[in-house]
């Protein structure tokens, strides 16, 4: 299929991103059923930063570079929506939800920085 290939290096974009988001799926279903949950916490507050780092590092390895940046960013805005949710039904807490800004800060900056990388590794 000719269009995975926009997707950078694609064998590892969908296997990681789909484990991701079914795993925050099933932390907002569980603590929609059960109740706050402090064990999905630290998974939902640091899943943006890996996510944002991992979407970096994958944009180093395609040749559509604006493409992928657009597809990337697009999964980037998606991954940080679905694990504020996630990690806004596992608090017990609704007052600390302001730390969250903290890592979705730090993901987009990881993430808006290696896209800066590469764009000057593109350049030249």
């Amino acid at each position: 299929m000719p269009y995975l290939e926009y997707l950078g290096l694609y064998t590892v974009f969908i296997p990681l991103f789909s484990f991701i988001f079914i795993t925050l799926y099933f932390i907002i279903l569980y603590c929609k059923y059960k109740g706050p949950n402090d064990l999905f916490v630290n998974y939902s507050f640091y899943m943006p930063m890996i996510g944002s780092l991992a979407l970096g590092i994958l944009l180093f390895y395609t040749s559509f570079f604006w493409i992928t940046l657009g597809i990337y960013t697009l999964t980037f805005f998606a991954l940080h929506l679905v694990s504020f949710q996630a990690l806004g039904n596992a608090v017990k807490d609704k007052t600390s939800m302001g730390v969250t800004m903290f890592s979705g800060l730090v993901g987009m900056y990881v993430f808006f920085s290696c896209a800066l990388a590469c764009f000057i590794k593109h350049l030249f």
